[in-house]
């Protein structure tokens, strides 16, 4: 009966573990954006749209986190760009903030054309990493047509989730017109 309680008292403590480390402010690190910036190195350098909807405990510091990298990395803000580079939209309550189950730092949107949205991870990551094949040093994406934003937007995404960040894709046909991608930070 000992053993038992210990075994659940373990159980339970690595939970709290868990869910402590959850509850931490998502934060980018210098390490973080020195790594993004070696990814990022070869990929077009286009203006990232960074969109906000509802406040969180940690939204905007997040965005202003990823609107810093983006910009060490050499992608400048939107043309009208909200303060910090950060556009907010209010009105924009995604599914994905009520029922994530995935706990996705940012949401790519892009457009589709039913005007559903729908929702797929990433899978870039192994795109990009079939596409370069064994390399020495780290694997830098390579944009082959270098006016196609989803490709574009692909390979960013491909170097934050080399960097630890979580990522998820949504097409949407009202938030976006064709061609347009934007990256959404939702709450947390």
């Amino acid at each position: 009966r000992t053993a038992l309680v210990e075994s659940n008292n373990l159980v339970l403590k690595k939970q709290v573990l868990e869910l402590e480390a959850k509850m931490q402010p998502r934060r980018i690190t210098m390490e973080k954006r020195t790594n993004f910036m070696t990814l990022a190195q070869l990929i077009p350098k286009i203006p990232v749209k960074i969109v906000i909807g509802q406040e969180g405990r940690d939204t905007e510091a997040f965005a202003k986190d990823l609107r810093e990298t983006l910009t060490m990395a050499g992608f400048s803000a939107n043309e009208g760009a909200g303060i910090l580079g950060i556009d907010r939209l209010p009105s924009l309550i995604h599914w994905a903030e009520l029922w994530n189950t995935n706990e996705s730092d940012l949401i790519f949107f892009t457009f589709g054309t039913n005007h559903w949205s729908d929702h797929w991870h990433s899978s870039t990551a192994s795109l990009f990493d079939q596409r370069i094949g064994q390399v020495i040093g780290p694997r830098i994406p390579i944009v082959e047509n270098k006016t196609d934003n989803v490709e574009i937007f692909s390979a960013i995404d491909y170097c934050f989730v080399k960097i630890g960040i979580k990522t998820e894709w949504v097409s949407d046909g009202y938030i976006v017109k064709p061609g347009e991608v934007l990256v959404f930070v939702p709450v947390r």
